[in-house]
């Protein structure tokens, strides 16, 4: 499986079939200062310790081409992908008909094709697509799943798909946008909820060449969202000063907007990099495997440690009966 580079605070890199092929960690400020056997070193030695700094430099720039035809392949990847992932968000949402030759007996890994069966009967109904597909699936991610209450479990029952669009338009304009799609819905008037995540391959302005660390954040940016009236799930009941308190929801996240190289506080810095953090997961792991996470059968690191915590708490259970 191929997966896209992760680009996190301090580093990147490129995944394939889950190994680090190429890492590019951030030197830090101590490794600046200058060892004594170059201070001891003599002169035409040095001499080699400069042209040293000049070869580092081609490789750097090597890395900075290396970024761009990552970039490059992953576009092309993803159209074709895109192409696949149209004909899911049709069939969730009941737009295609479905035949005997679309579909496979072995609906669940793991499971016999008796228990299956089983599994699969039922009384039919003349509802088309899977209600609340979308909601299923971010509830059985761990990341997303913490992050939905039970205000916002009416609004995501509408939304009907996440699309996934990179996009490369220049040095520091390329990155990805994720397009949640509503539709007309009771809940807010926009039919579509968007995130844009720029990035850049290219060292940051004022970067000194041995400090890049690859990929790069740029930019978050949110579209608003119009709430209906009463409709809000970040307003909260009235406190006793008569004020409307705050309230946590999955809507937050569409709260986010920072332009990293504008923005002084660390704070918001941070927020920017804990929310781009969220779209890599939206991106390489929610949107091509939510079919998987739907059935339950996607085990990724984080949903892998809530299993195990889940399997302790049964062990624990056992030994005290």
């Amino acid at each position: 499986m191929i997966r896209f580079f992760r680009i996190s605070k301090f580093h990147a890199f490129y995944l394939v079939n889950g190994d680090v092929t190429m890492s590019f960690p951030r030197i830090t400020d101590e490794l600046s200062n200058i060892p004594l056997h170059i201070e001891k070193a003599p002169a035409d030695q040095k001499r080699y310790v400069q042209a040293l700094k000049k070869n580092q430099r081609e490789v750097f720039n090597a890395e900075v081409e290396f970024y761009k035809k990552i970039l490059e392949l992953q576009i092309e990847h993803q159209n074709k992908v895109n192409k696949i992932l149209d004909v899911r968000a049709a069939i969730i949402n009941g737009e295609k008909d479905i035949k005997d030759e679309d579909c496979i007996e072995e609906a669940i890994s793991n499971l016999s094709i008796e228990d299956q069966e089983k599994i699969f009967q039922g009384s039919a109904t003349n509802e088309k697509g899977i209600k609340g597909f979308w909601l299923h699936v971010l509830q059985g991610f761990a990341e997303t799943s913490e992050r939905i209450f039970e205000r916002d479990e009416p609004i995501l029952e509408q939304l009907k798909d996440i699309k996934l669009n990179l996009f490369n338009n220049g040095e520091n304009d390329q990155g990805f946008i994720l397009t949640f799609v509503f539709g007309e819905n009771e809940f807010f008037e926009e039919k579509e909820l968007v995130k844009t995540y720029k990035t850049s391959y290219h060292p940051e302005e004022g970067e000194e060449f041995w400090l890049y660390d690859g990929n790069h954040i740029v930019s978050v940016e949110s579209s608003k969202v119009t709430w209906k009236a009463g409709k809000n799930p970040l307003v909260g009941r009235q406190g006793k000063d008569s004020s409307l308190e705050e309230a946590q929801s999955f809507f937050e996240y569409f709260m986010v907007a920072i332009n990293i190289n504008e923005c002084a506080d660390e704070e918001d810095k941070e927020t920017a990099f804990v929310d781009f953090e969220l779209g890599q997961l939206f991106r390489d792991e929610v949107i091509p495997r939510a079919t998987l996470i739907y059935t339950g059968e996607y085990v990724g690191d984080d949903n892998l440690d809530m299993y195990e915590d889940g399997e302790e708490e049964e062990s624990d259970e056992d030994e005290e009966n």
